[in-house]
């Protein structure tokens, strides 16, 4: 027999959750539950945030208020109490996740233009392991499930129209309004608190909240015109023919590559190699070699964001200085005067080569904009059913699809010939990427079996990058054409560890990236031909000033400067490529 007592005790209650302040309260404690969630999973310093937070206390309540908004959004949308807070619970707590995700794998948190990616983003999980899918879709399933039941078995409230509509252009003004003085609000985003140092936004996420840093980031997504920017002296500047006069003498052929997460993590002192295939062996004689220049560049990524690099290097413009959270290459919209371009108008041939999807960061679009004649692509140029490795197209058959296009391109022409290629085999993940594998090195650190997997696949990638090095210098050396070879690497890799390896080791001190591997071949003056070694110029970084070349360099190594300027946000850096190839 059921208890007359607790029976109009929970009679009572109902009533009042039907009630506008029962209401209110109910989606005020769901915001503010929601929200400590979203913080708990996001957070990896949660006793930190929270003594912040006691000295920001407004900083939370940036982070409740979107919440709650959207939670009366729904609700006046449907009158379901249920169903508003199972959707907007189930969003977030699925953004949150995403972002943890991200930072483990990429040190980046979320970032409003992830949505814009959906479609590069399934093709990085085609890549995953199949339990690794399993578990994804199942927790997709029921996040859509979730708000399914709730919608189909939570009651409606009985809500006049009038007071729905009001509540709607309500919650609609608060937002817009919160957004503008708030989310908008630069200054008072920088005015919080942050764990550990404030420029890394991984930090400013964990201790200011995902919401309300996301919310902060989509307000300041568009590109601000830089200080003194008026369109009239860029038209001035277009309309200037920046064309060197052209030397009758031939120019080299510029095979250029920039090697996926290609990075000198084996070159660290708790790393050792002793009885093991060293994985950058050739790239170290050839460094080794008189007349090498080596060194390491600093890339606007870390274990992604390869089109920034790419960026960067053909355009001579700076990622950073775009100051948006955008991939570069989606402000290339027509004809870029970059390096490509600037090469056609010496006479030179253009092509690229990339074995991953034409429409990933839109390089079908983006490389004829920035003067690439030809472009191979997987869906043309590879087979991944017979090419692939780790989930992508090997080196090997990169390698020969390089090797093939200057061969042809010197048999049926005189003209020189510029090859840009962006490789892929050893994009991450990287657990089990190769399979089971023999760990291919000793450290003298203890590593648990999870990390020296991890290290052991990505060797095995960078071994197989080093060995079409080594095959590419006997090629460039073999032929009797002039050619230069510039190699660098786009960013460090993503380990689903994060930035653990770069602490335990520690690899941070010399874990910079690699940058040109340039090998020139041209007649000397007795005819013959000679190899001539260069390879990468050494830049530091300190915190957003970079420091710049000599801009006395020599011809000899403007390509070198070239490759090195355009990180260092030189505008002028497609014209030293230029020269140098004019005088070769």
């Amino acid at each position: 027999m059921k208890d007359p007592e607790r029976t109009s005790y929970l009679n009572k209650a109902k009533k009042f959750l039907s009630t506008p302040a029962g209401i209110a309260l109910t989606l005020l404690c769901a915001a503010v539950f929601i929200t400590g969630i979203v913080y708990l999973i996001t957070t990896t310093k949660i006793l930190y945030v929270g003594w912040n937070i006691l000295h920001a206390p407004t900083m939370l309540l940036l982070n409740i208020l979107p919440v709650l908004l959207a939670l009366l959004l729904f609700f006046f949308l449907t009158r379901k109490i249920g169903f508003s807070c199972s959707l907007v619970g189930i969003v977030l707590i699925f953004f949150a996740v995403v972002d943890r995700v991200k930072v483990s794998m990429r040190q980046e948190p979320l970032l409003p233009t992830d949505l814009t990616l959906a479609k590069e983003v399934i093709a990085i999980l085609k890549t995953f392991p199949v339990y690794q899918l399993v578990l994804i879709g199942v927790m997709l399933i029921v996040f859509a499930a979730l708000p399914v039941c709730s919608f189909l078995k939570s009651k409606a409230i009985a809500l006049p129209p009038l007071p729905r509509i009001l509540g709607l252009v309500l919650v609609l003004a608060c937002g817009f309004g919160a957004n503008h003085l708030w989310y908008a609000n630069q200054a008072l985003y920088d005015s919080y608190p942050t764990v550990d140092n404030p420029y890394f936004q991984v930090n400013q996420y964990n201790t200011r909240g995902m919401i309300y840093s996301f919310l902060h980031q989509f307000n300041i997504m568009q590109v601000q015109a830089p200080e003194g920017y008026t369109a009239a002296d860029i038209r001035t500047l277009e309309d200037t023919d920046w064309t060197p006069s052209v030397s009758t003498e031939k120019r080299p052929h510029i095979i250029m590559i920039m090697g996926e997460a290609f990075s000198d993590l084996s070159e660290n002192e708790h790393l050792d190699f002793t009885g093991y295939r060293d994985p950058m062996k050739n790239w170290k004689e050839i460094c080794a070699e008189e007349g090498t220049i080596s060194g390491h560049i600093v890339v606007p990524n870390f274990g992604g964001g390869t089109s920034n690099t790419e960026y960067d290097v053909l355009t001579g413009c700076a990622t950073r200085y775009l100051g948006s959270s955008l991939p570069s290459y989606s402000f290339i919209h027509s004809d870029f005067d970059g390096m490509p371009r600037q090469l056609q108008k010496l006479g030179y041939e253009t092509l690229s080569i990339h074995p991953g999807y034409a429409w990933f960061y839109n390089r079908q679009n983006v490389y004829p904009d920035l003067g690439f004649a030809a472009s191979y692509f997987l869906e043309d140029s590879f087979d991944l059913a017979t090419q692939g490795y780790g989930g992508y197209v090997n080196e090997t058959a990169t390698m020969d699809k390089i090797i093939e296009t200057l061969d042809t391109h010197i048999k049926e022409t005189d003209t020189p010939l510029f090859s840009f290629t962006v490789t892929i085999q050893n994009h991450g993940p990287y657990e089990k990427k190769y399979g089971t594998l023999e760990q291919n090195f000793s450290s003298d650190i203890e590593l648990n079996e999870t990390q020296t997997d991890l290290l052991t696949q990505y060797f095995q990638g960078i071994g197989d990058a080093d060995e079409q090095i080594g095959r590419l210098k006997e090629y460039a050396e073999d032929s009797d054409e002039p050619i230069v070879l510039v190699y660098f690497g786009d960013h460090l890799p993503g380990f689903s560890n994060g930035m653990e390896f770069f602490w335990i080791t520690p690899l941070m001190p010399t874990a910079r990236r690699r940058n040109s591997l340039p090998f020139t071949k041209h007649p000397t003056s007795s005819g013959k031909t000679k190899a001539q070694k260069h390879s990468k110029i050494q830049k530091r970084q300190r915190k957003s000033a970079c420091r710049r070349t000599d801009s006395s360099t020599r011809s000899s190594s403007a390509l070198l400067c070239w490759s090195y300027s355009c990180l260092t946000m030189n505008p002028l850096c497609s014209m030293k490529i230029i020269s140098y190839a004019e005088n070769c």
